[in-house]
């Protein structure tokens, strides 16, 4: 399994992150899954209405997103610097969408992981956008 994310909604997740730090940004991707090749494309990235955060969580009401909205992947940043799922993010992984993202402080691509819904990290690669071939993928 592989995910590609566009460079401008992982660039926007890290700036809100960088934004709002000390404390935990918490967001959603939209995009699409290939099942051949298992590879999930995260295209936009979407702040669900009315999220809370503070230093040591954050949280959203999934009630609140547009019920035909589809949602593939959640993100939120850890202000300690480790992008490590805590117990409440494996617990929370199993419950939701089917990949995870977490940032680490300072925030940036290097700082990034993902993970499936059992906590297992999986390989990001950074498109430029969703119609670039294998051979063009920004490293």
């Amino acid at each position: 399994m592989i995910i590609l994310i566009e460079k401008r909604a992982i660039d926007s997740a890290l700036v809100a992150s960088q934004n709002i730090h000390p404390k935990e940004f918490i967001s959603l991707f939209t995009g699409s899954f290939d099942k051949e090749t298992e590879t999930y494309t995260l295209e936009d990235l979407i702040i669900a209405p009315l999220s809370q955060s503070d230093f040591h969580s954050s949280s959203f009401n999934p009630y609140l997103l547009p019920v035909a909205m589809e949602t593939i992947a959640t993100f939120h940043s850890h202000p300690s610097g480790v992008p490590i799922p805590s117990l409440q993010d494996l617990a929370f992984f199993a419950k939701n969408q089917p990949i995870h993202l977490i940032a680490g402080f300072p925030y940036v691509h290097q700082t990034t992981k993902a993970y499936d819904r059992n906590g297992k990290e999986i390989e990001i690669k950074i498109i430029k956008n969703k119609t670039l071939q294998k051979n063009q993928l920004e490293i």
